[in-house]
């Protein structure tokens, strides 16, 4: 289950942003 891992990284650089 990548998909998962590919949330948490979009929430990361959104945060980033």
């Amino acid at each position: 289950m990548h998909n998962t891992n590919t949330i948490r990284r979009l929430k990361m650089i959104q945060i980033c942003t």
